[in-house]
């Protein structure tokens, strides 16, 4: 009989001796970690969650591949290489409508980190990570709409968005909103009870005017006196179109010789006005921006890149124009000079 438990305990930990042993290299590239529980959510909310990848390695690195075992995910892959030392964002979203409440769902992604050549003949390695995400649905507990969308907001506007938040039975159940330190501010306004719900609250999520432009996604979490889940996360999200933008707004220069120059073109266009660009901040370490004098609606900048010593580059650079502290945009620059 003692042999017969021993077998059975060994057999309970075979999995999970296997999974530690199916992980590649990959994993060293999350350094935040591999899992994430989200705990007990409303069922109907869709979930947020960023995976921090860094890359530790001598040569860039690509997300080649993100695959999910379960369709209630949508892994979301960084664009473009991850150069050495360089840090990007793997987001993932949960769909909790397509789980069955009361039930613990855990997903997992398996990424594809593969490396990128720099010269004919360079070998390419590849690896995998598995990565899992895990929540509970309360049935008791639902979201209309899913998230917060404030859709495309124009820089320097202040819009309000609303999400609707019930409880099922409990009549005592209430929402705070806790620490936030999010680009909003937040409300909470409690509603009459209506058949099949017994609280009812409306949140809403006002966009402050100084939140910076580009695309955002984050998990406002609010605090509930349910002891079950005393934590719902709520998805906010939209894009903030700047008053001026620059196409791309992201430069990779890749692999540059020291004392070699390399130089990229951009453009900024900005609300229909003529405008000229009066100052680059932040060029410096072999960067030398180039602008035209006269007033243009779009105007075409030559960033060039000539490293004095060998080393990773990543830099932004907020390029000022003649309308104003509004009328200016950053450009993400990176690269890498080699001896």
């Amino acid at each position: 009989m003692k042999r017969v438990i021993a077998v059975l305990l060994l057999m309970l930990c075979l999995p999970m001796v296997v999974s530690a042993q199916e992980q590649g290299w990959a994993s060293k590239f999350f350094t935040n970690g591999l899992t994430h529980n989200f705990g007990n959510v409303a069922h109907g909310a869709v979930l947020t969650h960023k995976f921090t990848i860094k890359n530790i390695y001598e040569v860039p690195f690509v997300v080649a591949d993100a695959k999910v075992s379960c369709g209630c995910v949508t892994p979301i892959k960084p664009k473009g290489e991850i150069q050495k030392n360089g840090s990007a964002e793997f987001d993932i979203e949960m769909d909790t409508r397509r789980i069955t409440p009361g039930t613990v769902k855990t997903v997992t992604i398996f990424v594809t980190m593969m490396s990128v050549a720099q010269k004919p003949g360079d070998k390419i390695y590849s690896s995998m990570a598995y990565l899992s995400v895990t929540c509970i649905p309360q049935g008791n507990i639902s979201c209309n709409p899913d998230r917060v969308n404030f859709g495309i907001v124009t820089a320097g506007q202040s819009p309000t968005a609303s999400i609707t938040v019930s409880h099922r039975t409990n009549r005592q159940w209430s929402l705070d909103v806790g620490k936030n330190d999010l680009p909003f501010d937040v409300t909470i306004q409690r509603g009459a009870p209506v058949r099949g719900f017994a609280s009812i609250y409306q949140i809403n999520v006002t966009l402050r005017k100084n939140a910076p432009a580009g695309e955002f996604k984050h998990e406002l979490q609010l605090q509930t006196t349910d002891p079950a889940t005393p934590v719902l996360p709520i998805t906010v999200e939209g894009i903030i179109q700047a008053a001026l933008t620059a196409t791309p707004n992201n430069i990779n220069f890749g692999n540059v010789k020291v004392n070699e120059g390399v130089s990229r073109a951009i453009i900024v266009r900005g609300n229909g006005k003529p405008f000229r660009i009066v100052a680059a901040d932040g060029a410096e370490d072999g960067l030398n921006i180039k602008f035209g004098a006269d007033p243009k609606v779009a105007q075409v900048v030559t960033i060039e890149y000539i490293p004095k010593k060998a080393g990773p580059l990543k830099k932004s650079i907020t390029l000022k124009t003649d309308q104003g502290a509004e009328m200016s945009v950053s450009v993400t620059i990176e690269g890498a000079a080699s001896p």
